[in-house]
């Protein structure tokens, strides 16, 4: 499973996941649009993760398609527990990730399929 990480990712989040055997491409160039993240996300075959909400809007406003996105919503806790949680969602729901709209929040999980 591929993904590719969104400029605004907790570094740690990142590293969690490489190590632990995913591939994760990160989008580095600063200010890239929006659209064009979720074009080289289905170029690459990757699923988005980032923390920037108007992702939902272009899914579910724009109709945009995607390989599968997640949003990250842990505000307030530690980076290595945001890093846990997101590596746990992952290994849980792999099956369920590509395709979908998923929001990852401390103590609740939204997947929501296309």
């Amino acid at each position: 499973m591929n993904f590719l990480a969104d400029e605004n990712v907790d570094v740690p989040i990142i590293d969690f996941l490489k190590q632990n055997q995913y591939q994760v491409d990160i989008i580095t160039e600063l200010g890239i649009d929006d659209v064009d993240v979720l074009q080289q996300s289905i170029n690459l075959n990757a699923i988005l993760i980032t923390q920037d909400k108007d992702f939902g809007e272009l899914v579910y406003r724009n109709h945009l398609d995607h390989i599968g996105i997640i949003l990250v919503r842990l505000e307030g806790l530690s980076p290595s527990k945001k890093a846990k949680r997101v590596f746990d969602v992952i290994e849980k729901h792999k099956a369920e990730l590509h395709n979908s709209f998923t929001v990852i929040q401390d103590i609740f999980l939204r997947i929501r399929t296309k």
